[in-house]
């Protein structure tokens, strides 16, 4: 097995228990998630202080930080664990805003040229990856020929129809679906596309803090039914 950088050893015995969560957040005062932080701290400036969420000035979206993707589960211990042990599995990250979340990973032990980043801006994507420019919601570009073990969107896709008068001109909307509907068509469009650059045993996983029910359970009903996967969801995490 891989040795983790900086001694981190994913063995170690903790003492916490992972049981059930509220909203599906671990909490900050995880062993696990208190080094994820400390980590972070030393690799980004900008998240010395603020633990959770920056919105730079003259840019339009938040960035968040690693550690709350790990306390929403969007990658977990086990995650490093079993990339730093299987050296053929491959990570693809769609809306990766600035990099943070995959640079710690590197940081952490995994390879960068097994990490590819995909983002509609991709500016600040740093270079040692690599990076597709596209809008995850359109057309996919090919991404050749080797498929991802995991596909993780991180706070890139909100399953909630009421962001559409910030994210979209009600001009998009076609007159013969509902907003809802809409949303579910686009999502599923996108999603398709997220499956077909899967590996058979693969994961999609989706966190996002605002995510709605009524949403979920259509889009869960659709993707099982037309592409046999199992959908599952809670208030911060959707896995595909």
């Amino acid at each position: 097995m891989a040795e983790f950088r900086d001694g981190f050893n994913p063995d170690q015995k903790d003492g916490f228990e992972l049981t059930k969560y509220e909203r599906g957040i671990l909490p900050a005062s995880d062993p696990f998630i208190k080094v994820i932080r400390e980590k972070e701290r030393d690799l980004f400036p900008e998240f010395k202080t603020e633990g959770f969420a920056i919105a730079p000035e003259n840019k339009r979206y938040f960035y968040f930080a690693p550690n709350h993707h790990f306390r929403s589960r969007l990658l977990t211990k086990d995650d490093i664990k079993s990339f730093l042990a299987n050296p053929d599995k491959r990570l693809l990250s769609v809306g990766a805003g600035q990099g943070q979340l995959e640079r710690l990973l590197v940081h952490l032990g995994i390879p960068a040229e097994r990490i590819a980043l995909a983002d509609r801006e991709p500016a600040d994507l740093p270079e040692q990856f690599k990076v597709y420019e596209f809008d995850m919601y359109k057309t996919w570009p090919n991404l050749g020929d080797l498929k991802y073990d995991l596909i993780i969107f991180p706070e890139s896709l909100l399953c909630n129809v009421h962001v559409g008068d910030m994210l979209y001109s009600k001009k998009i909307y076609n007159s013969h679906y509902t907003e809802i509907e809409y949303r579910i068509k686009e999502l599923v469009s996108m999603l398709s596309q997220a499956i077909m650059n899967l590996n058979d045993d693969g994961e999609i996983r989706i966190n996002g803090h605002s995510q709605e029910e009524e949403t979920l359970q259509k889009l869960k009903l659709i993707l099982e039914k037309q592409y046999q996967v199992v959908v599952s969801f809670d208030a911060e995490l959707i896995t595909v």
